[in-house]
């Protein structure tokens, strides 16, 4: 695990990509993994505005053997996935500042190809019926409580990813 302080701006991810990295943002800060370079390769991306919980995801997601990013902000998910192609499931916060993980959601759903398959698993720590509602008019293939228990969360994640084998 490498860390470097970096602006919310710069470009690293293609720098690195091309040197065999791929890169994992955090708010100012990059994590670099050496992460599968091929296309194919599902991923999942997590967006959290809480950093300390999307690194515990990721090291989590590590340990299984699921290549995976984070990010802290939608504005950031949204330029990730395009970057990714290959990301199939994204685990979402969905009490965010500016944009929350619903809108999220009917956003990414909106700007990316009908043909890309993405699966949104929503995770709130404020679940309510109204949040559950609203989510589940999004199309989130799950909504899980915080703190999430990661032995659901493996499996569904693993089914996701399944289901998105072959497909583009």
């Amino acid at each position: 695990l490498i860390r470097h302080h970096l602006s919310a701006t710069a470009r690293l991810p293609i720098a690195l990509a091309a040197r065999g990295f791929s890169s994992v943002a955090i708010e100012g800060f990059v994590k670099v993994k050496d992460l599968p370079r091929c296309e194919r390769v599902p991923l999942v991306l997590i967006v959290d505005d809480e950093p300390e919980i999307g690194e515990e995801l990721l090291d989590w997601l590590d340990a299984t053997g699921i290549p995976g990013l984070t990010v802290t902000s939608a504005a950031d998910a949204l330029r990730t996935l395009e970057e990714y192609p290959s990301i199939r499931v994204m685990l979402t916060d969905f009490k965010m500042p500016h944009q929350d993980g619903l809108a999220l959601l009917v956003e990414a759903n909106s700007i990316l190809p009908k043909t890309r398959v993405l699966h949104f698993i929503v995770m709130t720590g404020h679940l309510t019926e109204e949040s559950i509602q609203r989510i589940s008019s999004g199309k989130a293939s799950a909504v899980l409580p915080k703190p999430l228990d990661i032995d659901c969360l493996t499996p569904l994640i693993n089914s996701l990813l399944s289901k998105s084998e072959g497909t583009q």
